[in-house]
C-alpha cells in the first residue's frame, strides 16, 4: 500500500471511528446522568472490567492478531478459496471457545465478583448479576472481531469501521427504554439496563458486518480440522498471543484490587480513562487497523526496508494527534470533564443534572490529568506491537508486558499502599508503566530488525512538541484572562462556549504554528486540500 493509499484509507476510518466515538461519547454521558458516580456504578465498571478484558484479549487481541497474519498470507499465497476455508474452521472453533469461557464465567459468577469486588455485601452481590448477564456479550464481539480482520484483509475497512456506530445505537436505545422499563425501582436494579444494552450492543456490531462478508463471497458452514496446517499455525500463534496480550489487561483488572474501597474510585478512572481514549480511539485506531495486514503482506515478502518505512510513517501520524492531545487535556484537566459530563447534558436535560456532582467531575478530572501522558506512549506503542503482531512474535509482547504489570504494581503499592494516594495514584502507576513498556518495545524491535533511518521522523516530532508547547501556552493564557466569557448568563452555556472556543483556538495555534514551522508532511497536506479546492472551483 502506497503512502497516499495508506493515508486516504486511515482518514475513512478515522472519519468512521469519529462517528462511532461521537455515540460512545453520548453511551457514557448518559450513563453519567442515569447512575453518577455512586457504589452501584462503581459495581457495574468492576463487572464490566472481566467480559471487557476478554473481549481485548480474544476478540481484538489474541484472536484476530494469530488469525489476521494467517488468512493474509493464504490470501496472497493461495487465494480467496483456501482463504475462506480457513476462516470458517477458526470462525467455528471460535464459537465453540467463547460459548465455553461464557458459560463457565455465568456458573462462577457470585465466588468470582465476591473475591475480586467486594467492599460491601450488596455490591458484591449487584457486581456478580451484572457480571453474569454480561458474560453474554463475548461471543458476540468475538465473531464480530474476526468479521472485520477478514474483511480488513479484503482491504474493506469502511463498514468494520461504522461497526461501533451502530453498536452504540442499539446500547442507548435498550438502555433507554429498559431503564423505562425499571423505572421506580432502585438503582441496583435500574442499573441492570446497562448491562442488557452491552450484549445488545456486542450483538448490533455482529449483525451489521454480516452482508459484506457474504457480499465478497464467503459463505458460513460448520468445519473444524484441527490437523489442518494452517489450523496449527493457528494455534502456535494464538496461545502465546493469548499470554502476551493478556498479561497487558492485568494492569485494569488489578486495578480493582486498590480502587474498589475508594466509592467513587472506578467511576473517575473508569471515565478519565475513557476520554484518554477518545484520541487514541479516533486517530490511532484507523493507523493500527490499516497497518497490521500491511505489515504482515512486508513481512511476508521479505520486504524490510517497507515495514520499518510503514512503522514510521505511523509513528509520525501517531504523534502528529497524540502530542496536542496530551498537552490539551493537560491544560483543560478540569473543563473537558465539566464540558463532556455535565454541561452538555445540562442542554438537553433542561437543566437538570441527574445524578451527577461536582465531586464526580473533580474525581474524573484529577485522573484524566494523570492519564493524559500515557495517550502518546500507548499510541506509540500499538505501532510498535502490530509489527511485532505482523512477524509473529509473541515471546517480545510477553517479556515487555510481564515487566510493566510488575512495575504498575510496585508503584500502586507505593503510591497507594504506603504513601496514602487515593485512586490518582494509580492512574499514574499506568501512565508510567506504558512509558516503561514503550521503552523496551523501541529497543527490542531495533535490535531484531536493525536501525531505522530516524532523521526525518525526528525532526517532525520535534516541531508537533514546539507547536504543541505554544498551542498549550495559549490555551493556558486565554482560559486564565477570558473566561468565563459573561456573554451568556446561564452559566453551563457559557461554559460550553468558552470550552468550544479554547479548543478552536488550541487546535489554530496548532496548525499554524505548525505551518510556520515548515512541517513537511502537514504542509503537503495543505497543499494537497488547496489544489483540490482551486480545481472544484474550475
Amino acid at each position: 500500500m502506497n503512502k497516499k493509499v495508506f493515508l486516504r484509507t486511515t482518514l475513512i476510518i478515522t472519519f468512521a471511528t469519529l462517528l462511532s466515538k461521537v455515540l460512545g461519547l453520548v453511551r457514557q454521558q448518559y450513563s453519567i446522568f442515569l447512575f453518577g458516580g455512586g457504589w452501584e456504578f462503581d459495581a457495574f465498571i468492576a463487572a464490566f472490567r472481566i467480559p471487557n478484558a476478554l473481549r481485548e484479549l480474544l476478540a481484538e487481541g489474541a484472536l484476530s492478531a494469530a488469525f489476521i497474519p494467517i488468512f493474509s498470507a493464504i490470501l496472497v499465497r493461495e487465494g480467496k478459496k483456501e482463504a475462506f476455508l480457513f476462516a470458517n474452521k477458526v470462525l467455528n472453533i471460535t464459537i465453540l471457545i467463547t460459548i465455553a469461557v461464557t458459560l463457565t464465567g455465568a456458573l462462577i459468577a457470585d465466588g468470582f465478583m465476591s473475591s475480586y469486588h467486594n467492599p460491601s455485601p450488596l455490591a458484591s452481590s449487584l457486581a456478580s448479576q451484572l457480571f453474569y448477564i454480561m458474560m453474554f456479550y463475548l461471543p458476540f464481539i468475538s465473531l464480530s472481531a474476526l468479521i472485520m480482520g477478514m474483511l480488513n484483509s479484503m482491504n474493506q475497512f469502511t463498514i468494520p469501521a461504522l461497526g461501533p456506530f451502530f453498536s452504540n445505537i442499539t446500547f442507548l436505545l435498550v438502555l433507554y427504554f429498559s431503564y423505562r422499563l425499571f423505572n421506580g425501582l432502585e438503582t441496583m436494579n435500574q442499573i441492570q439496563a446497562l448491562a442488557y444494552a452491552v450484549v445488545a450492543g456486542g450483538c448490533t456490531y455482529l449483525l451489521i458486518q454480516i452482508p459484506a462478508l457474504i457480499k465478497s463471497g464467503f459463505r458460513f458452514h460448520f468445519s473444524i480440522d484441527f490437523k489442518d496446517k494452517h489450523i496449527r499455525e493457528f494455534f502456535t500463534l494464538f496461545v502465546p498471543f493469548a499470554v502476551a496480550m493478556g498479561i497487558p489487561k492485568l494492569n485494569n483488572i488489578l486495578s480493582n484490587l486498590y480502587s474498589y474501597n475508594i466509592e467513587g474510585g472506578n467511576t473517575a478512572l473508569s471515565q478519565g480513562f475513557f476520554i484518554i481514549q477518545l484520541p487514541l480511539s479516533i486517530f490511532v485506531a484507523g493507523i493500527s487497523m490499516v497497518s497490521l495486514p500491511n505489515m504482515s503482506k512486508y513481512f511476508e515478502n521479505k520486504d524490510m526496508d517497507g515495514l520499518k518505512d510503514l512503522v514510521l510513517m505511523g509513528l509520525r501520524l501517531v504523534f502528529f494527534f497524540t502530542v496536542p492531545s496530551v498537552v490539551g487535556l493537560m491544560v483543560l484537566d478540569f473543563e473537558i470533564p465539566r464540558f463532556i459530563y455535565k454541561d452538555v447534558l445540562l442542554i438537553f436535560s433542561g437543566g437538570e443534572a441527574g445524578k451527577i456532582t461536582n465531586t464526580v467531575i473533580e474525581n474524573i478530572s484529577k485522573a484524566q490529568f494523570y492519564f493524559a501522558p500515557a495517550i502518546l506512549s500507548m499510541g506509540l506503542s500499538i505501532v510498535f506491537i502490530r509489527a511485532f503482531q505482523s512477524m509473529k512474535d509473541m515471546k517480545t509482547m510477553i517479556y515487555t508486558g510481564i515487566a510493566s504489570v510488575a512495575l504498575h504494581l510496585g508503584l500502586m503499592s507505593l503510591l497507594v499502599g504506603r504513601w496514602g494516594w487515593s485512586f490518582e495514584g494509580i492512574a499514574l502507576s499506568i501512565t508510567v508503566s506504558s512509558y516503561f513498556n514503550l521503552i523496551l518495545l523501541i529497543a527490542i524491535l531495533i535490535r531484531q530488525i536493525g536501525r531505522f533511518s530516524w532523521t526525518p521522523t525526528l525532526v517532525s516530532m520535534v516541531k508537533i512538541v514546539a507547536a504543541s508547547i505554544v498551542m498549550g501556552g495559549v490555551i493556558l493564557i486565554l482560559n486564565q484572562w477570558a473566561t468565563p466569557l459573561g456573554i451568556i448568563s446561564t452559566p453551563y452555556l457559557d461554559n460550553i462556549l468558552s470550552t468550544t472556543l479554547l479548543i478552536a483556538f488550541g487546535v489554530m495555534t496548532y496548525l499554524v504554528a505548525l505551518y510556520l514551522l515548515k512541517e513537511k508532511e502537514f504542509r503537503e497536506i495543505v497543499k494537497r486540500i488547496g489544489r483540490k479546492l482551486l480545481s472544484r472551483k474550475k
